[in-house]
């Protein structure tokens, strides 16, 4: 199954991969959970 993020999270994926910041990870991290629970995923831990 593949999940399609929406263009805010792909645009920080860029962002931290082109700045390799460490302080947008805690971000990154909820933009991911709160995409997977609109799937349907919401347990991931």
């Amino acid at each position: 199954m593949m999940i399609r993020f929406r263009p805010e999270v792909h645009a920080l994926l860029a962002k931290l991969a082109q700045d390799d910041s460490r302080s947008m990870a805690g971000e990154l991290e909820w933009l991911i959970r709160e995409e997977a629970k609109r799937h349907g995923l919401d347990n991931l831990s």
